[in-house]
């Protein structure tokens, strides 16, 4: 479930659907591959429900890393995030040890940049996240 993307500035970019489409089937076949790890890092809260955990998949390190954070631990500076995360988490509440809240992060793409009147490209430091609620179980 793929619903808002944002910048670093926190504005809310458009982004292809083709994109959001290949960003979704790498996160959700990463989860899958990487399932076995994740449930050990959620066994690292014991004492937190699943549901109040946040699976965080970093795409823009390479290689990608997985962190499993304690959701009240996070930041949601928009409202819309806040509001999307509500969401996830009622849901995710409501089916507890079900399903994963998941955040991806991933670079915004290239920036021109000129140097001795040569174009180059760099990849910029900003990340556009966006939130998945993927099942746990196998």
């Amino acid at each position: 479930m793929l619903k808002h993307v944002f910048d670093s500035d926190g504005l809310k970019q458009p982004i292809s659907k083709t994109d959001q489409d290949f960003i979704r089937f790498t996160a959700i076949n990463d989860f899958i591959e990487r399932k076995h790890v994740i449930q050990t890092y959620i066994q690292h809260h014991p004492s937190t429900p699943v549901s109040s955990l946040i699976v965080i998949m970093n795409y823009i390190s390479v290689p990608m890393t997985i962190e499993v954070v304690v959701a009240s631990s996070s930041q949601w500076e928009r409202d819309c995030q806040k509001e999307e995360m509500e969401d996830f988490y009622k849901q995710a509440k409501e089916n507890e040890g079900q399903f994963a809240i998941i955040q991806v992060l991933v670079r915004d793409g290239m920036a021109d940049v000129d140097f001795a009147d040569v174009k180059w490209k760099r990849m910029r430091t900003a990340a556009f996240q966006f939130l998945l609620l993927l099942p746990l179980l196998s």
